[in-house]
Formats: structure tokens, C-alpha cells, sequence
């Protein structure tokens, strides 16, 4: 008996030695040694009815980017998981308004407001509107203005039987000028702005159903229509409707399988009428592995009871994980040219017939490049060979039947495009970053001697500078393009003058949601022709006002 009690005693010394070892640890964080191996045995599976988490009812945050003149096309990889050790960074003040409004020379003027909201984790709104006037008109030059205009509306009900709608509507106004009279022979001054004015308005309406939350199936789905309707000033009409299916089946969390189908409806109308049907199937295998990813698809077209198969293939090798990465594939697609993607590239496409005529472009394209992050630099690489038929061209009209509607047509040409560019993304420290584009084409068309008013060479580039605790913004851009070619009356190919456009920007915060914006853009006045007979704008400035709320 006296035994047991000696080592009942024994016991009790000995845990309580140990609970106050325990409670003894230092709180602070522990560094891990050695990894910890550990191996279950089978065991028999337990059926769990899984229940859906709770809806996220807090505040969403609302990213707001302002439209440059200029924009920089950069990939961002996807964000790194931090180790648990490491103590998260704060979240950024959310706001659910944004308003820009500002004052320029020449005359200029800018108002843009941004609203969104997520409420009772039910439904999102979005609100958008814009208006830029520019009036650049100058001694030398007469009626170089613009307006630009653009209200839009969007929102996503999310239903608690875990799918969700949404719809947008927009409109747009954009007016400008048919400028290029000034450069004729016959001294034509004096034109009232009516004369030479240009216009296309734009409604864009849209509605999808798709899965909000994710499913038993592990299938993500999208159904639903994009439709437009534009009109021009002399009456010349476009639609558009593109009806589609995506969907998504993930394989163990891990690969997917995806399959598309979409139809794609354009009919422009000016004094004749022209269609242009595209119908697609897209199915894909996407594999993701530690070190290899690998896509193998097919992009299957068909117009005008033609089919085309394309191939829709990629590959992905990790050689040093996220430092360095080699990537191949090939793609090929029939891409639209309408009128409205065509004025959007370039205002002064004439709208008469048979001037205008509305084709695909049909492409193969076979690339191979690197990619990757080194310690504050995230880096990509890419060369491209692209075959073409039907490439759209832009020749200007020398001898217009009339001056004052100076406009240019798309002519169309096979060919083949070797492409060699990059990005680059590196943040110097917290405070300074430095994004920049580069791209280089070499054209090699069958018919026509030159590319037409397309660039070969394209340089993007960004300084930012954050300073007095991110309560000052200052940037730098950079713009570089090659003069493009144009045709001659005789056959034979000129070049317009080059562009090197350096721009600098300064945003500062009064208070938490108050603060000012000063731009000077086009420092060193170059007023290079993009399009023959059309001048750029040259130095000019704004200075504005910012709320966020």
C-alpha cells in the first residue's frame, strides 16, 4: 500500500513539473528545426454531409483604375502564399467611391466617378461615368478636338440555391474631328466644326448566370449574351450578339477540363448590308503538375459553312521553380474585323461602301519564351512566328472626292509576322517600382510592299515613386513607336515620323480622402503623325482634384 502511495506521489510530481514546462514556452515565434514526417494508416472513410460556409458580409474591396492615354500591358504572376511565420501585411482602407475631376491646356477637361458596393453579401452594384474633352485647335491647325463620353451600370445577385446573375448596361458618345484638311493644298480654313465632324454612339448590354459558390459537381459554369448596337453620324449601323457557354470540370482539385461554345453575330449596315458569323467549340485538358503544366485543346470555327481547326496547345516547365520557366505552344483563331473594332483602332476608317468591307482575320501563331521571378524582378520573354490571311491594312484616300472627309480604308493581305518582345516588373524597393512592355514586329506581306500604318517597334515603360508615407505618387512614362509606313500615289512606301513621348504624373493626398493630381504629358511637344495627315496632340497639361470615399 505504502508503495502505491509513494508512486502515486511519484507521478504527481512528475506532470506537475511538466504542465509547468508548458507553461513556461516562450509565446514568440518558433523557428522549425527540422521538418516533421508523419504517416497515418488506412483508415476507414467517415461520410460527412458538407454544409455551405456562412456568406462573406464584409465590406468588398473596390479596385479603381483610371484609364491612361497610354496603356502598359504587364502580366502579374499570381500571389505567393506566405509562410505561417511571417506576419501578414495590413489591409488597405477600403472605399466604395472614386471621383477625378480636372482642368487642362489647351482646353481640356476630365470627370470620371467610380461606385461600387456589396451588400448584405446578397448583391454587388457598380456605377461608372466619364467625360474628357480635349479642344488642341491651333494657328497651324484647325478643329482637333475630341469628346468622349461613357455611363455604365452593373450588378450580381447571388441566390441562396449557390448560383448568381448578372447584367451591365453601357453607353458610350465618342466624337471627333476630321482634321486632315488641313494639310491639302487648296488652303481650306475656316471650316465650322459640323462639317468635318464624326461620331459613333454605343449601347452595350450583357446578362450571365453562373455558379457563385462552388459545387458537389466541382463544376464551374458561365451562360449568357453580349449584345451591342452602334451608330454613326451618317446613319451607318452595326450589331453585335455573341451568345456563349463556358464550363469547367476540375479533376481532383487539381486538373481541368474545360469546353466552350459560343455563336458570334455582326450585321453592319450602311447602303448594302454585311454579315459576319463566327461559331465556336473550344474543349481543353489542362494538366498542372509541381514542375509541368500542360494544355492540349482544340479551337474549332466555322463561317460560312466553313470549318477551320486551330490548335490551342501549351506547355510549362519549372526548371528552377519560380526563378526560371520555358513555355511553348501554338494557337490559331478567325479574328473579327467590324466596324466598330476597326474605328476603335483607328477613328478615320471612311464608313462608305465599298471602301469598308468587313473580314476574319485568320491567324496561326507558334511561340516559345521564358518567364520568371528573380528575387524583385518578375521577367517574361517571348518570340512569336504568326501566319496571316486577311491582315488589315490602312490606306489613306490621297484624292477624297471631298476634302473635308479625309478618311482611310482597310486593305487586306496575307503574310507572315515574327514577333520578339517582353515585360518586366521590378520593385526596387517599397517605395520604387519600374514596369516596362517592348515589342518588335518584322512584317512579310504577299501583295502589298509594306505593312500600312501598323508599327513594327513598341516601347512601354512606367517609373513609380512613392513617397511621404504613399501620401505622394510621383510617375514617369516613357513612349516609343517607329514612324509607320504609308503608300504613296505612285505604289511606292514613305514613313511618318517616329514617336518618343515622355509623360510625368504627380498624385498627392491631402487627407485620407482628399486629394490632387497634376499631368504633364508629351514633354517634348512631339507631334508625330500616327496616321497620315492626322497630327497628335502635343505638350499639354492637367491639373485636378481627387476624392475617394
Amino acid at each position: 500500500m505504502k508503495n502505491i502511495k509513494l508512486i502515486t506521489a511519484c507521478l504527481t510530481i512528475f506532470i506537475s513539473i511538466q504542465i509547468q514546462a508548458q507553461v513556461d514556452l516562450p509565446t514568440e515565434q518558433v523557428e522549425v528545426i527540422k521538418n516533421f514526417e508523419a504517416t497515418l494508416e488506412e483508415t476507414e472513410k467517415v461520410p460527412i454531409d458538407p454544409e455551405l460556409p456562412p456568406l462573406d458580409t464584409s465590406t468588398q474591396l473596390q479596385q479603381y483604375q483610371i484609364p491612361q492615354t497610354h496603356q502598359l500591358e504587364v502580366d502579374y504572376p499570381a500571389p505567393k502564399i506566405r509562410p505561417l511565420a511571417m506576419r501578414p501585411d495590413a489591409l488597405p482602407n477600403i472605399y466604395d467611391a472614386y471621383l477625378k475631376i480636372g482642368a487642362g491646356l489647351p482646353t481640356s477637361f476630365l470627370g470620371e466617378g467610380y461606385y461600387g458596393k456589396f451588400v448584405d453579401g446578397k448583391y454587388d452594384v457598380g456605377l461608372n461615368l466619364k467625360y474628357h474633352l480635349g479642344n488642341f485647335t491651333g494657328d497651324d491647325i484647325e478643329n482637333q478636338k475630341f469628346r468622349n463620353v461613357n455611363v455604365g451600370a452593373n450588378g450580381t445577385y447571388y441566390l441562396d440555391q449557390g448560383f448568381a446573375v448578372a447584367g451591365k448596361v453601357d453607353y458610350s458618345s465618342d466624337k471627333f474631328h476630321y482634321y486632315g484638311y488641313n494639310f491639302d493644298d487648296s488652303g481650306l480654313t475656316g471650316i465650322d466644326e459640323n462639317d468635318v465632324q464624326q461620331y459613333f454612339n454605343t449601347i452595350d448590354i450583357g446578362a450571365n448566370i453562373f455558379n457563385g459558390v462552388e459545387n458537389v459537381g466541382d463544376i464551374n459554369y458561365s451562360a449568357g449574351f453580349d449584345f451591342y448596337n452602334l451608330q454613326d453620324k451618317f446613319a451607318s449601323k452595326e450589331t453585335g450578339m455573341n451568345l456563349y457557354i463556358d464550363a469547367t470540370k476540375w479533376i481532383g482539385g487539381t486538373h481541368s477540363f474545360d469546353f466552350n461554345i459560343a455563336a458570334d453575330f455582326t450585321t453592319y449596315k450602311d447602303t448594302v448590308k454585311q454579315k459576319l458569323n463566327n461559331y465556336y467549340l473550344q474543349p481543353a485538358f489542362t494538366y498542372h503538375g509541381d514542375i509541368f503544366n500542360a494544355k492540349i485543346g482544340m479551337n474549332l470555327v466555322a463561317n460560312n459553312d466553313e470549318f477551320q481547326f486551330f490548335p490551342d496547345i501549351e506547355a510549362i516547365v519549372n526548371v528552377t521553380g519560380s526563378e526560371l520557366a520555358i513555355f511553348a505552344g501554338a494557337k490559331g483563331d478567325l479574328q473579327k474585323n467590324t466596324y466598330r473594332s476597326l474605328t476603335d483602332y483607328n477613328p478615320f476608317v471612311s464608313y462608305r461602301s465599298p471602301t469598308l468591307s468587313l473580314k476574319n482575320t485568320k491567324y496561326f501563331e507558334y511561340y516559345g519564351g521564358i518567364k520568371g521571378n528573380i528575387k524583385i524582378i518578375e521577367y517574361q520573354a517571348k518570340v512569336g512566328f504568326r501566319t496571316v490571311d486577311s491582315l488589315a491594312l490602312f490606306q489613306v484616300d490621297d484624292m477624297p472626292p471631298d476634302p473635308l472627309q479625309r478618311t482611310f480604308k482597310p486593305v487586306y493581305d496575307n503574310g507572315n509576322i515574327l514577333s520578339i518582345g517582353g515585360s518586366l516588373k521590378a520593385n526596387i524597393t517599397k517605395t520604387i517600382e519600374l514596369i516596362g512592355t517592348a515589342n518588335y514586329n518584322i512584317y512579310d506581306m504577299d501583295t502589298e510592299i509594306k505593312a500600312w500604318h501598323l508599327p513594327a517597334l513598341e516601347i512601354n515603360s512606367a517609373l513609380i515613386v512613392k513617397l511621404l508615407e504613399d501620401k505622394l505618387r510621383v510617375k514617369t512614362q516613357v513612349f516609343v513607336e517607329n514612324g509607320v509606313p504609308y503608300k504613296l500615289a505612285d505604289g511606292t512606301s514613305d514613313n511618318l515620323n517616329s514617336l518618343f513621348d515622355l509623360s510625368l504624373g504627380a498624385e498627392y493626398l491631402f487627407t485620407e480622402n482628399i486629394g490632387a493630381f497634376f499631368d504633364v504629358n508629351n514633354l517634348l511637344d512631339n507631334k508625330r503623325q500616327r496616321w497620315r495627315y492626322y497630327p497628335t496632340y502635343g505638350l499639354n497639361v492637367m491639373l485636378g482634384l481627387t476624392a475617394r470615399f
